[in-house]
């Protein structure tokens, strides 16, 4: 039986990404409690190590409160610094309670991360064996069946689980051994909950037939890792080929590779965009609905992911995945002295001047305009460069391919009243210049 010791868990440590600083989610059960106090026994020998916990209230048991004042104890008998978050936790249709707690508490998670954290959570290998069963029960793929990962990028940092090699014996040996208290939540005894069924009943009937039945789930979990980061590296390989330069995906070249391969692009794409993996059916709404449509159509398929709400588009031929949107005023008037960089509003970006000698405005008229940043409103026109005569902005979006989302967020840059540009995209004909000075 593995045996837990501060020299063991600083090499752990070692293992992972350097940090300034790691958060330990703690949450007053055992194992965290166990966590907690190896990092704690580390630190005083080590003072390069810098540790601090955090406990999220679900508020779902009439002892939360009671929790959450039980960790900030034992973490202030520790001297170690504590963060108590309370959440609201609502289980919407489709998710379960368990699933909207675990949302919940990743957003929080997410929200106090600083660049080059380290969260360390305290999964142990009963829990991997478990999520194993659960996901082979569920139909999930190779991915799934790579049970927990000891450490993944999350946040502006990364996730760890440092004791993901050692049973929960162990863990419970080490908890008596040197009298530590935690608290119990009498819901991991309910067996309405998949994991706790299997926990109580599944895998000891599992252990009785074949003897290490967890280690051997967990060492599966390990097989099915390295073989998914190997068919992740082709993926992302393809995908390269078949992403344009706006992060969209050229339907043709995707329905030119084998169904198999379109699926693992797919699922890829997501990775990319750092979304939640979409399920097998939600793989095949994409292609039945969004990539299948017809041509002239604009389907729309929405997706949630960690709690954000994003759009699965088609346009032409390309497959766009559409982030939430915050809404703003289109009819703002936002004054500009064209120098700074300028923060457009709504999570829209940011827009700057740049000095260019292969065409734009002139920087006399530049100067001495009055600079004013609008957005559409349905009325506006440009005359394209090179052209007579002014065309409405939706033709030109349409000859410049813009997909229709995008288009009432594009900034119009205004001299002295007279629309001039569209965004980078375009300058107007009459301030167009094939040189700059």
């Amino acid at each position: 039986m593995q045996q837990l010791s501060t020299t063991w868990f600083q090499y752990q440590l070692e293992q992972l990404p350097q940090t300034q600083h790691f958060r330990i989610a703690f949450s007053g059960g055992m194992d965290s409690r166990v966590l907690l106090e190896l990092c704690t026994q580390l630190q005083a020998v080590n003072c390069e190590h810098h540790f601090s916990a955090i406990h999220i209230n679900h508020q779902l048991q009439i002892q939360s409160e009671a929790w959450a004042e039980f960790c900030i104890t034992t973490c202030h008998q520790l001297n170690l610094d504590c963060i108590v978050k309370t959440v609201n936790v609502r289980q919407t249709k489709g998710k379960s309670l368990e699933q909207a707690a675990r949302d919940a508490r990743r957003n929080v998670f997410h929200e106090v991360m600083n660049a080059g954290d380290v969260l360390l959570t305290a999964h142990h290998l009963n829990d991997q064996a478990e999520t194993v069963l659960l996901r082979l029960f569920r139909g999930s793929g190779i991915t799934g069946l790579s049970g927990i990962r000891d450490c993944v990028n999350f946040a502006s940092g990364w996730m760890a689980r440092p004791l993901l090699s050692v049973t929960h014996d162990t863990i419970l040996h080490y908890a008596t051994q040197h009298s530590l208290q935690w608290v119990q939540d009498p819901t991991n005894q309910s067996l309405d909950y998949d994991r706790n069924y299997l926990r109580h009943i599944v895998i000891p009937q599992l252990e009785q037939r074949w003897q290490g039945v967890q280690n051997t789930l967990a060492r599966n979990a390990t097989h099915c890792q390295q073989a998914d980061t190997i068919i992740s590296d082709i993926a992302r390989q393809t995908l390269q080929t078949i992403v344009n330069n706006e992060g969209h995906l050229v339907i043709s070249k995707l329905i030119a590779e084998d169904d198999a391969m379109q699926n693992l692009v797919l699922r890829e794409w997501f990775v990319h965009h750092s979304l939640n993996l979409p399920s097998s059916a939600i793989i095949r709404r994409i292609k039945q609905e969004v990539i299948g449509a017809r041509i002239d159509a604009q389907p729309c398929l929405p997706w949630l992911s960690d709690g954000k709400q994003y759009q699965l588009r088609r346009y032409r031929n390309l497959l766009c995945l559409v982030p939430p949107k915050l809404p703003f005023d289109s009819s703002l008037v936002i004054p500009w002295d064209g120098q700074s960089v300028l923060e457009l509003p709504a999570n829209l970006g940011d827009i700057k001047a740049i000095s260019s000698e292969t065409g734009g405005i002139d920087l006399q008229t530049w100067n001495s305009s009055t600079i004013t940043i609008r957005f559409r409103n349905g009325r506006e026109k440009c005359q394209l460069p090179g052209r007579t005569g002014h065309r409405e902005l939706k033709a030109i979006f349409q000859e410049l391919g813009i997909p229709p989302w995008e288009r009432s967020s594009l900034p119009l840059v205004y001299l002295d009243d007279q629309l001039a540009a569209i965004g980078e995209r375009l300058i107007c004909g009459p301030f167009h210049v094939s040189s700059t000075q």
